[in-house]
């Protein structure tokens, strides 16, 4: 990966401010109240912040190993597991930690080992229901990089082109076989992988046409053509179309994944000051930049509001969105300046190799 790729892109941070503020929204604002005033099935705004999530993780964790790719397999898994345990690991572990010691964690191997979203699958119930796509994320991670940098670097487009056609026929053959279960899918890994791989295949793409006169256009319209791709599925929910159709079927499904990867990928490469303005202000980076501890902390950080304001301020307990958002905002913010950025500063003890040329 060139220097310039190496750099922080803070539009990236603007993005995850986004879609962690998608996904508040959703378990902040009664469902009821919502469906009931505008008769819009608003859970998928939810859906669609972790979905962004997943496109930005394939993305960057692609553009990381495509770009440090040394050769030596063996020294690129070490530092890249190392890596991103000292990322995901110290805030996730005390996390749970600390409700373990509450008695609030049942089953705890499942969350400790990154499984707890087979059993969300199966039961779909229980206590930190958040925690099921980070265990995707690692479940992710864990088979990746073994995948990409065991596939010779001419051949990787084509390999993730290979697998994004393979998880959605898939996702066909589980809708049509396992309708009764077809809405859980969305917390397993083949669903989940479509905007991995699909965020993964733009990182591709972009390193191998850089700089090429075939592929210098104007990329704020490559994010606009991705978003605009997701209007008239919006569209069509507004108007009650079959949502459940709309929103499993393996079709649209890998059409949701391109759009969302056009957008991560427009979004990396342009220098357009007008797109680039609503991603660079100083909050947004900002609460992108911890939107990790805020993710992970928020459900509780609702938990806490509305407890508080029942047990004192019942009277108030409409304030109860904007108290959890504080309270996450404060969590996220002790927990990025004292537990997260010292375990990250370790990841200089484990630099990545340069490159080799593609």
């Amino acid at each position: 990966m060139s220097e310039a790729g190496d750099r922080h892109k803070s539009q990236l941070d603007g993005l995850r401010c986004y879609a962690v503020l998608l996904v508040f929204v959703f378990h902040a604002y009664p469902w009821e109240v919502f469906y009931v005033a505008h008769g819009v099935p608003y859970s998928y705004l939810g859906q669609l912040g972790v979905e962004i999530f997943f496109a930005l993780s394939g993305f960057l964790i692609c553009k990381i190993l495509d770009g440090h790719d040394s050769g030596d397999l063996k020294s690129d898994l070490k530092t890249f597991y190392m890596r991103r345990i000292l990322r995901i690991i110290p805030l996730y572990y005390t996390f749970l930690t600390l409700n373990l010691i509450f008695g609030n964690l049942p089953d705890p191997a499942a969350y400790y080992l990154f499984t707890f979203n087979f059993r969300f699958f199966l039961e779909h119930r229980g206590p930190h229901g958040e925690c099921w796509s980070l265990c995707v994320e690692e479940q992710f991670y864990l088979l990746f990089p073994l995948l990409l940098l065991g596939t010779p670097p001419r051949w990787r487009v084509r390999m993730l082109v290979s697998i994004l056609f393979l998880v959605n026929i898939f996702q066909f053959w589980f809708d049509n076989n396992f309708k009764d279960l077809s809405e859980r899918s969305s917390y397993l890994l083949p669903y989940c992988a479509h905007f991995l791989i699909g965020g993964a295949l733009a990182a591709c793409i972009d390193a191998r046409t850089e700089g090429k006169k075939f592929f210098r256009f104007d990329n704020e319209i490559l994010f606009s053509a991705g978003a605009f791709c997701l209007i008239p599925w919006f569209f069509l929910i507004a108007h009650r179309f079959d949502y459940d159709y709309l929103r499993f079927h393996s079709s649209i499904l890998l059409f949701r994944s391109m759009a969302l990867s056009m957008m991560v990928f427009g979004l990396w490469r342009t220098k357009s000051r007008w797109l680039l303005w609503p991603f660079i202000q100083r909050p947004v980076a900002y609460l992108g930049r911890i939107s990790y501890g805020f993710y992970l902390l928020h459900c509780t950080s609702l938990v806490l509001a509305y407890y508080l304001l029942d047990k004192y301020l019942p009277a108030v307990r409409d304030c109860g969105f904007g108290l959890a958002f504080v309270f996450a905002l404060l969590f996220s913010s002790v927990s990025w300046f004292f537990l997260e950025t010292p375990f990250n500063n370790l990841k200089k003890r484990f630099p990545y190799d340069r490159a080799v040329s593609k």
